[in-house]
């Protein structure tokens, strides 16, 4: 199937297109080479099998989508990035875009926004109003960060990034459990070897770090969560050292279709 780019279109029965039945998946461009491209393949596809979605595009189809997107402009100075989207229906959709300037090191905190019971937030999914509007929420309030947390306040994710804190010199992660398993995640899990566990509200607001993790943006330090400061209100020494080793893996890792 040739993929198709943004203003194509999508029948209006495609389950995509109708329930949101789609998934999709961020890379960083960085010199005409895709970071982490088998780990973004093989999370779409293990979610297409545990959805029981078996309309999405075979992984050929989908690596021919991302080299068009590659290939078609030579070049990428590490500021692109690559969006490949596949519908239940068998639709393909890519596009490339600058990934736009870092966001500003704040936070807000969007109360009962997150679930342990929401399993089809552990997969990428393009039902992804809830994100948007929490994320135009912080944006308007001239933050960077919506921070999801259930109905005790304990925190989850970010509304377009996982979460990571320091508390008491240990570096921390909740569980995947109503909440995404990103790439970046998993690289620090396996390199950091941080706890995973829940992260109750009183260790979260004591925190003397939290740092926003994601694949396109690497280790983002928040320093001041609804208008309070983290820690010392400074960026701190393990946000840093995430994001080193984000860059590292993600060199390792680059690769093209």
């Amino acid at each position: 199937m040739t993929p198709q780019r943004p203003g194509d279109g999508v029948p209006p029965d495609d389950p995509g297109f109708l329930h949101g039945e789609a998934l999709f998946e961020t890379l960083r461009l960085v010199d005409g080479r895709l970071w982490w491209m088998e780990r973004h393949l093989g999370r779409l596809r293990t979610s297409a099998e545990r959805l029981g979605w078996e309309g999405v595009a075979d992984e050929s189809a989908l690596r021919s989508a991302l080299a068009e997107a590659v290939t078609e402009r030579p070049g990428g100075d590490g500021t692109e990035r690559v969006r490949l989207t596949a519908t239940n229906g068998g639709h393909t959709v890519v596009s490339r875009a600058p990934i736009g300037s870092p966001r500003p090191p704040h936070a807000i905190t969007v109360r009962g926004a997150w679930s342990r019971h929401q399993v089809l937030a552990e997969h990428k999914t393009t039902s992804y109003a809830g994100y948007a509007l929490a994320q135009r929420t912080a944006e308007a309030a001239g933050t960077g960060h919506a921070i999801l947390l259930d109905e005790n306040g304990a925190p989850g994710e970010a509304a377009t990034a996982n979460l990571f804190v320091v508390v008491d010199g240990v570096l921390a992660t909740p569980p995947a459990h109503g909440l995404l398993s990103g790439i970046a995640r998993q690289v620090l899990i396996e390199r950091l070897r941080p706890d995973v566990e829940e992260i109750s509200s009183a260790d979260f607001e004591r925190a003397e770090e939290v740092f926003a993790v994601s694949a396109l943006r690497g280790a983002s330090p928040i320093l001041t969560i609804d208008g309070r400061p983290v820690g010392t209100g400074q960026p701190g020494p393990r946000a840093g050292a995430a994001n080193a080793s984000l860059i590292r893996s993600g060199i390792e890792e680059a690769t093209t279709p």
